[in-house]
C-alpha cells in the first residue's frame, strides 16, 4: 500500500464541503472522581462517497470517537459538523432526528432484534424515518434476499452483518459508521462484509467511516486516520487502494 502522509486536510477537486468536519473535538469522563480526557482535540474531515478508518489500538478512544459522531454521546467541546448539521450541542431532539436521518450504524455485534426476521428488522427502521429505499432492492444489494423470512439466531455471523448493513443502508444515510464491523467475523467472512462496503462506497451509497485495530483493513481506504492516546496522530492518503478480496491476515 502507496500513501502519501499529510498534515493537513486535502480536498478532492470535486467536492465543495466536506460531508463530515470535526475541529478541536474533545471529550473526558470522570471515574471515581478522576477525570480521564479521552479525546484530546480530535481534527479531520470526510468528503463525499470516500471510506475512511480510524486505525489504533485498543482503549485510544476510536469507539469514543466514533460515539460522539454518531451522536450517540456527547462531546464536551469543539465541532462536529455533518452533512451541514452542527451536533455539539444539539437539543436531544435534534440528536434523535439526526441519528435517524443522517448516520447508519453498524456495529461488531450485529444489534439486530431478535424477534424479528430479516426483513422485518429493516422494516421497523424504514416505519421511523422520512426517507427510505425499497427493502427487497437493499437486501438484494447484499445477498440476503433469500433469507428475508429467516430470524437472526438461524444466520451465520457473516449473514446477520450483511442484514446489520442493509438495516443501516434502507434509510438512506449520509454516513456509515461501522464499530469493528469484522469484530466477529472469521477472515472469508470479514472480505465478504468489506467488499460490499467497498462497493457501497464505489457506487455512491454512502459515505463510510470504519473503526478498526486491524492494520490490514485500512489498504481499502481513501484515507486512514491513526489514532493514539485520543488524537489523531497521522493521516495518510492511500494512492493504491486495495481490493477488499486482496486483503489478507
Amino acid at each position: 500500500m502507496r500513501g502519501r502522509r499529510i498534515q493537513h486536510q486535502e480536498k478532492p477537486a470535486e467536492q465543495s464541503a466536506p460531508v463530515l468536519s470535526l475541529k478541536e473535538v474533545r471529550k473526558s469522563f470522570t471515574t471515581y472522581g478522576t477525570k480521564m480526557e479521552v479525546l484530546r482535540g480530535i481534527n479531520f474531515e470526510i468528503y463525499r462517497n470516500e471510506i475512511a478508518v480510524i486505525l489504533g489500538a485498543s482503549g485510544c478512544g476510536k469507539t469514543t470517537l466514533l460515539n460522539v459522531i454518531g451522536g450517540l454521546d456527547r462531546a464536551d467541546s469543539g465541532s462536529i459538523v455533518c452533512d451541514g448539521r452542527e451536533i455539539i450541542g444539539a437539543k436531544e431532539k435534534q440528536l434523535v432526528e439526526y441519528r435517524r436521518d443522517t448516520v447508519g450504524f453498524v456495529f461488531q455485534y450485529y444489534s439486530l432484534m431478535p424477534k424479528l426476521n430479516v426483513i422485518e428488522n429493516l422494516q421497523y427502521v424504514k416505519e421511523l424515518v422520512k426517507s427510505s429505499r425499497d427493502e427487497e432492492a437493499v437486501l438484494r444489494r447484499v445477498g440476503m434476499w433469500d433469507h428475508r423470512k429467516s430470524f437472526p439466531n438461524t444466520l451465520s455471523a457473516g449473514q446477520q452483518q450483511r442484514t446489520a448493513i442493509a438495516r443501516a443502508l434502507i434509510k438512506q444515510p449520509h454516513i456509515v459508521l461501522a464499530d469493528e464491523p469484522t469484530g466477529a467475523l472469521d477472515y472469508q467472512n470479514s472480505v465478504e462484509v468489506l467488499a460490499l462496503m467497498q462497493e457501497i462506497s464505489r457506487q455512491g451509497e454512502a459515505t463510510i467511516l470504519i473503526v478498526t485495530h486491524n492494520p490490514e483493513i485500512a489498504k481499502i481506504a481513501d484515507k486512514v486516520l491513526y489514532m493514539n492516546q485520543g488524537r489523531i496522530s497521522e493521516i495518510v492518503y492511500n494512492e493504491e487502494k486495495l481490493n477488499a478480496n486482496d486483503l489478507r491476515w
